[in-house]
């Protein structure tokens, strides 16, 4: 089997096999004996590995540092579980920021801290979903990656402004509502053809779609 059709497998192996048992079919601990659910030893030898997803498995704990292990990972998702803590830059190698990613899904979780390492103008990233979190940062100097499309940052603790350079991003959706922003929106490129609920309920952002600035 070449490497194309192994990791096809794989990825396919780790997106579906945890649905096909009742949650938490994978328990929180990692648990060796829970025979149904794949090791985090077993895991680390798929080298060939470009997509992992455990959703809605009600995993629980700090993010696996097993993760650190998975060279070949260009997306993640670990949507709809209750992981809690930072996203420790010491999980993978030279942390998830060297990394290069084109989708990364860490949504509805407890997770705290920063992302901003995750974006870069030179970075691959072009969806990201850290939405429905406790993360807590300064928004004003994150860089984000010229080629993304999906952005939600929704529901967590941001503040400071949205850099103007949002306006050069062909985005498809955004969403930075129920944060702490403030100022006037950027004017120019996509960001005008969001509903204002992309918007509302910050702390003092404002312009359209919003009400005027005053």
């Amino acid at each position: 089997m070449n490497n194309h059709f192994s990791t096809l497998f794989a990825t396919i192996f780790l997106c579906f096999f945890l649905l096909s048992f009742p949650t938490p079919s994978l328990s929180a601990k990692w648990n060796p004996q829970d025979k149904k659910a794949p090791s985090p030893e077993s895991l680390t030898k798929l080298k060939n590995l470009t997509t992992l997803c455990f959703t809605n498995t009600d995993l629980s704990g700090p993010i696996p540092s097993f993760l650190s292990k998975l060279r070949s990972l260009d997306s993640i998702n670990l949507a709809y579980n209750n992981f809690s803590g930072p996203i420790p830059a010491s999980l993978v190698p030279k942390s998830f920021a060297n990394a290069e990613f084109t989708s990364l899904d860490f949504s509805r979780n407890k997770l705290e801290g920063g992302i901003s390492f995750f974006f870069g103008k030179n970075k691959t990233l072009q969806i990201a979903d850290f939405s429905r979190n406790l993360f807590e940062f300064n928004l004003s100097k994150v860089e984000f990656p010229n080629n993304l499309v999906f952005l939600e940052l929704n529901r967590k603790k941001i503040f400071g402004i949205l850099p103007e350079d949002l306006t050069k991003l062909q985005l498809q959706l955004s969403n930075v509502s129920y944060n702490r922003l403030c100022r006037k929106i950027p004017t120019g490129g996509r960001l005008q053809n969001f509903e204002e609920t992309a918007y509302f309920h910050n702390l003092c952002l404002c312009g359209a779609p919003l009400a005027a600035c005053k």
